[in-house]
Parts: C-alpha cells; structure tokens; sequence
C-alpha cells in the first residue's frame, strides 16, 4: 500500500502536496455531495 505521510507529514508545516491532496478530495467529496470531515491534514 502507497502512503504520503513520510512526504507530506512531519515537515513541520502543510506542505504543497498536501495542500494539494486536501484540495483534490474537498473537490472529489462536493461532487459526491458528501461531507469531507475534519480530519484531511497530517
């Protein structure tokens, strides 16, 4: 299994990648009028 936490995560501050990734799934979720939750950060 693929994981992004050891580019995304721990660098001390949101990443472009991840900024990127929270962006793509808000995107994904509302044409899928489904709620995203809170939780998309590290």
């Amino acid at each position: 299994m693929y994981n992004n936490g050891g580019i995304e995560c721990g660098k001390g501050q949101q990443t472009p990648q991840a900024r990127h990734r929270i962006q793509l799934y808000r995107q994904f979720t509302g044409v899928l009028d489904v709620t995203p939750g809170e939780n998309l950060s590290c």
